[in-house]
């Protein structure tokens, strides 16, 4: 894990994690400062003290090298549970996902509502912020084809992102092919 420090911190038991999307498995000092300026400290007030780049696999083979998707996003959710259970209790933690990521926050939240996650933070102390998210629950690809599985990319299209008392803020661009999937496909001017 990289951190920067964020100058115009609140108290010291505040933190980011920051996810990158498929291809970007640590994100950079720009990233971070982009992310922060657009998402977080607009909408989530007071801005934390250290935000982090959570560095998770972000692979999706045979599009990248390396892992397939299911095996990636696997991976970055243990990277994600470790992250977030390394954080002392009563820390306010902000968890940016993007993309491949927002799946790996979706698949954590899922743990979180079937109870598979020992000791878990309070809503109070965890929040996510999820972009591009193909999990969106009013449009995402994996959420309009729950349950499918493309076995020549070992991708799995795991549902929507559920609603539960952690706040989750979902930023969708329209139009996007994965976050904003057209209800009805066979309508091409949808």
């Amino acid at each position: 894990l990289t951190s920067v420090i964020n100058p115009g911190a609140a108290h010291a038991d505040d933190a980011t994690l920051i996810m990158g999307g498929t291809g970007d498995p640590t994100p950079n000092s720009m990233y971070l400062m982009d992310v922060n300026n657009d998402y977080i400290l607009p909408n989530i007030f007071p801005a934390t003290d250290t935000t982090t780049a959570l560095t998770t696999p972000e692979q999706g083979f045979p599009l990248t090298a390396g892992l397939t998707y299911d095996a990636s996003v696997a991976q970055g959710l243990e990277d994600l549970q470790q992250a977030i259970a390394a954080e002392p209790s009563g820390t306010d933690t902000i968890v940016f996902g993007f993309s491949q990521s927002a799946t790996i926050a979706t698949l954590y939240l899922d743990e979180l509502a079937n109870g598979s996650i020992e000791n878990p933070p309070t809503p109070g102390d965890l929040t996510f912020v999820l972009a591009g998210d193909p999990n969106n629950p009013d449009g995402g690809m994996f959420e309009r084809f729950d349950g499918l599985y493309l076995p020549g990319f070992n991708e799995t299209y795991s549902g929507a992102t559920p609603d539960l008392d952690y706040p989750t803020d979902i930023y969708t661009i329209q139009y996007d092919g994965f976050g904003d999937f057209p209800q009805y496909p066979i309508n091409v001017l949808a």
